[in-house]
């Protein structure tokens, strides 16, 4: 089976939330994620609570982390 991914590079900065279930209709089934896309400042304003929030809004749109 394969696999397709796609980068969260490729999308605007800031809440993908509206993009994700885009990207599972058009077949990609992963997305590997570059968190300076996703949070302003991931050096102090970052925290686990708001990844795994982030990882549960990929994986409900049908997609994994890679």
């Amino acid at each position: 089976m394969i696999s397709v991914a796609a980068s969260t590079i490729a999308l605007p900065p800031g809440n993908h939330d509206a993009h994700l279930s885009g990207l599972r209709a058009i077949g990609v089934d992963a997305l590997e994620v570059a968190p300076s896309r996703r949070w302003d400042d991931t050096w102090r304003g970052l925290d686990s609570t708001q990844v795994e929030s982030y990882r549960r809004a990929i994986e409900t749109a049908g997609l994994q982390v890679c």
